[in-house]
Order: C-alpha cells, then structure tokens, then sequence
C-alpha cells in the first residue's frame, strides 16, 4: 500500500487504528456487561431452584407474595443486563460497517484527489476488503466468544476456590489402596 500511495495509506492507517481502539475499548465493556448477565442468569436460577424445591415452606409461611417480589426483581436485573449486551452489540456491529464504507468512499473519493488511475484504487479497495472483512467476521462470532469467555472465567473462578476442608500438614498419604475398609473401635 506504501509503495501505490503514501498519502492514501496513512488515511487508512488512521481508519485502522480507530478499528484497533474501537474493538479494545468495546471488549473491555462488553467483558462486564456479560459477567453481570451471568452472574444474574446464575442468581435466577439459583431462586428458582431453591424457592420450587422449598414450594411447601413458603406457602406454610405464607411468603408467597414476598418471594413473588424477589423473582421480579430478579428477573428485572437479568432484563436490563441483557438489554445493555444487545445495545453494547447494536452499536459496536454497525459502527464497523460504517467505517468500512467510509474508509471505501474516503478510498475512491481522495484516489481521485491524489490521481491515481482505477488499478490503484481497486487495489486500495481489495486491501481494506482483507482487513475489514475479517473484523466484520469477528463482530459477528463476538457475542458468542464474549459468552464462552466469561463462562470460562466463572469456571475457573470455581475452581480455584481453597476447600474449606484441608489435610494436615503430618497427614499420611496413602499409597495403594486395596478397596477394603474396616472400622475399628467405631
């Protein structure tokens, strides 16, 4: 691209480094807007399941109507994440679109400024289609890497939990084990 037009690829590279920083910046949001959504997904769920198996307490109680309230709440929570990633999507998306087809006519529109004959300036074309187009590729599958990152962090953040139940430091450790387990004095 230097070797065509210097003038016309320093714009580009301006349109390049606005991609750069544009998917930087949105990364770091959307990475805590999906962790909020999880850990709302997980704290509904958790509602559910320990209210639907506790059905019976809470109608002795009569704590219906409290845990009706608490449901919505939570379920309010979980709307408004989840409007905040289709909102962080519906930007980021059409924002890459539009640079593509802006760097494309600022291409064609200062090719002509500079004089360049139509090659050149189908080669410019041809040169931001192979960068543009994988970004675009990428914004599309992102909403599904977004989910696997942040469900993979969670997975690792349980796992490195310390149980609460350690050995001792002089505990034996056994060796081979026969299968055979006899209690004695019990």
């Amino acid at each position: 691209m230097l070797y065509i037009s210097w003038q016309l690829s320093l714009v580009m590279l301006a349109f390049i480094v606005v991609v750069f920083v544009t998917s930087f910046v949105f990364r770091k949001i959307v990475r805590k807007v999906f962790t909020k959504e999880r850990q709302y997904i997980s704290d509904l769920n958790t509602f559910l399941n320990e209210n639907l198996s506790g059905m019976k307490l809470i109608q002795i109680f009569n704590r219906q109507k409290k845990k009706d309230d608490e449901f919505l709440q939570k379920n309010e929570n979980l709307r408004k994440s989840r409007y905040a990633v289709v909102l962080a999507f519906g930007i980021y998306r059409p924002f890459i679109t539009l640079l593509y087809i802006s760097s494309i006519a600022v291409t064609f529109w200062l090719g002509m400024e500079f004089g360049l004959d139509a090659g050149m300036i189908v080669a410019f074309y041809l040169y931001l289609s192979r960068f543009f187009n994988p970004i675009q590729n990428l914004a599309d599958q992102l909403n599904n890497l977004q989910k696997a990152t942040t469900a993979s962090e969670r997975l690792f953040n349980l796992l490195d939990v310390k149980p609460e139940i350690r050995d001792r430091k002089d505990a034996v450790t056994v060796d081979k084990f026969e299968g055979k387990i006899e209690f004695k004095n019990v």
